[in-house]
């Protein structure tokens, strides 16, 4: 299985993916959390989802671009 493929299953189960400057709690954030790959990294920073700024700025890796087009796949409010 692919990153993308185990992102997008995870929208179809109801998980959504973390967005920068969403509020939730911190068990919230670990379900989403799990879902992404290892080299994959979101922080909870008083309860708002921080993305680092290598993340944001388009990282070129293999992982970030198969997290970015499953997000984007998953469509708006998700």
């Amino acid at each position: 299985m692919t990153i993308l493929h185990n992102l997008r299953q995870a929208v179809k189960n109801g998980v959504p993916l973390l967005e920068n400057g969403d509020r939730m709690k911190q068990p919230e954030f670990h379900r989403r959390y799990q879902v992404y790959p290892d080299d994959v990294t979101f922080e909870l920073v008083g309860g708002n989802v921080a993305i680092p700024v290598r993340f944001r700025k388009r990282c070129p890796c293999r992982r970030c671009r198969a997290a970015r087009a499953a997000h984007r796949a998953a469509g708006p409010g998700s």
